[in-house]
């Protein structure tokens, strides 16, 4: 195996464990530049759609599709993707797998679930299934129940900016999909939440053991987040490291025996 397929194989194993870790396509394209590694058409650009590509690829669980594109002119040979205009075909074990029949397959039900909650309106297409925002995952639309997405409006050239809270229905489709939806600033939002709180206190309608439950949940939450950012800053110094490693055993300027002894180092953090 030639340094180049050595390369691939490690990319491509790389982008698979990122995602099934839970990272987005988007983030994963951006540490793959971060990195500096390139595309098989060596761009040093890395690209949503692509790392989607390649998450997508039978050939990396081993498989092979043929009749992927059909011949529609046969003069000029122009040829287009198989939409079921014609026969598909599909080998089995057609060659060395890089990754896992069970991690392909994985990865494509992760992808499907993020795809059907995208088209329901329950995250956007940045979302990474966190509450990223205090009102997030927590704010309806009063006229279609979907979600409400986070959004900021800048005034005065930039200078002033305005955080608002939109049906993400009509943020992703226009009017037609929501056409009563009204923007609400966060501010008031805020102001009535405090509202129902100071009104909740003073009619003593209140359940402190649930609210005081609720309030240690969310206190928790914010300390996981803050242990596993703490982790993935260190997570990701170990793949910086662990690939330094391997560029400098793919430029033969490093034993191998130091250059695994090292690695499974990495591979432990």
């Amino acid at each position: 195996m030639n340094t180049w397929q050595n390369l691939l194989h490690f990319v491509v194993r790389y982008i698979f464990k990122r995602y099934l870790q839970g990272f987005g396509c988007r983030v994963i394209a951006r540490e793959l530049e971060e990195h500096g590694w390139i595309t098989k058409r060596g761009s040093k650009v890395w690209s949503e759609s692509t790392v989607q590509g390649i998450l997508n690829n039978e050939k990396y669980k081993g498989d092979l599709i043929t009749g992927k594109t059909i011949t529609v002119d046969p003069i000029s040979k122009k040829r287009i993707k198989n939409h079921g205009e014609g026969d598909k075909y599909l080998t089995r074990d057609h060659h060395e797998a890089i990754i896992s029949r069970e991690q392909w397959e994985a990865a494509q039900e992760i992808m499907d679930k993020r795809s059907k909650k995208m088209k329901n309106g329950e995250v956007s297409p940045i979302k990474r299934y966190s509450r990223r925002y205090s009102f997030s995952s927590k704010l309806y639309c009063g006229f279609c129940n979907h979600l409400l997405t986070r959004r900021s409006k800048s005034y005065a050239g930039g200078l002033e900016r305005e955080v608002l809270w939109v049906c993400v229905q009509y943020a992703k489709g226009g009017k037609k999909y929501c056409p009563f939806c009204k923007a609400i600033p966060e501010k008031d939002i805020e102001a009535a939440f405090v509202d129902s709180y100071n009104a909740l206190i003073s009619n003593r309608q209140m359940d402190f053991t649930a609210f005081a439950n609720d309030v240690e949940s969310v206190t928790r939450e914010e300390m996981s987040k803050s242990v596993m950012s703490s982790l993935e800053k260190q997570l990701n110094q170990a793949e910086q490291k662990r690939s330094s490693l391997i560029d400098l055993f793919i430029e033969q300027k490093i034993l191998e025996e130091d250059y695994k002894k090292r690695l499974a180092t990495y591979d432990e953090k």
